[in-house]
């Protein structure tokens, strides 16, 4: 699943009712992470690079904020506060 900016190999999650969770937290239901839903990450499951992303991301509120805030309201907006948000801090 692909959450904030780990797009690819996103980290593995078990969900309490499965796809409608899923479904639910895409939907923006529920969040800002899986976890806010009532899911919970299965580490042994995901590959490195992806669970890396997403511990680093979760960590991160501001980031999270640029996936999650109502101000940025489509995928344009929310990766144009996360790509300036990583050169301001460069």
């Amino acid at each position: 699943m692909a959450i904030g900016p780990c797009t690819e190999n996103g980290p593995v999650f078990t969900c309490p009712k499965g796809q409608d969770t899923v479904t639910a937290f895409l939907e923006r239901q529920c969040g800002p992470t899986p976890e806010d839903c009532g899911c919970t990450l299965v580490e042994e499951c995901s590959k490195p690079q992806g669970l890396a992303c997403y511990t680093q991301w979760k960590a991160d509120k501001q980031a999270v904020d640029c996936f999650w805030s109502q101000q940025y309201d489509n995928n344009y907006k929310r990766w144009k506060c996360y790509d300036d948000l990583k050169k301001s801090r460069q």
